[in-house]
């Protein structure tokens, strides 16, 4: 399994680069309701129903450091950690699993991270 090693630089800069740019560009009006249930400490999971391939970008612009002070780590498809993007993902806090056949290495993972 693909170890991710988070990036104190490259996570604050995709908030900004994603967020402030990417989102406000093409999401005009965003409307985000209980940004203050958002624990400020203390482990959490949040379980997006994935609507769209934006929940990968907006769960982390409204949730994430500038809400609760915390960055956060997502557990990914497999299939997105491949490449480029896999490489960027990673560097953000993602770490894979596999959907079709979960391994126990990506749950221990997640414990691991709530820990």
């Amino acid at each position: 399994m693909q170890d991710s090693v988070k990036s104190a630089l490259l996570t604050p800069l995709m908030d900004r680069l994603v967020g402030d740019f990417g989102l406000r560009r093409y999401i005009r009006t965003l409307r985000v309701q209980g940004q203050e249930q958002v624990p400020k400490s203390g482990p959490v999971i949040l379980i997006p129903n994935h609507r769209s391939r934006w929940d990968a970008l907006i769960i982390p612009y409204v949730t994430g450091r500038r809400v609760s002070g915390r960055d956060l780590y997502s557990m990914v498809s497999h299939d997105e950690m491949l490449g480029l993007q896999g490489g960027v993902i990673g560097q953000c806090g993602g770490f894979p699993v596999n959907a079709q056949a979960p391994s126990l290495g990506a749950l221990r993972r997640g414990v691991e991270l709530l820990r």
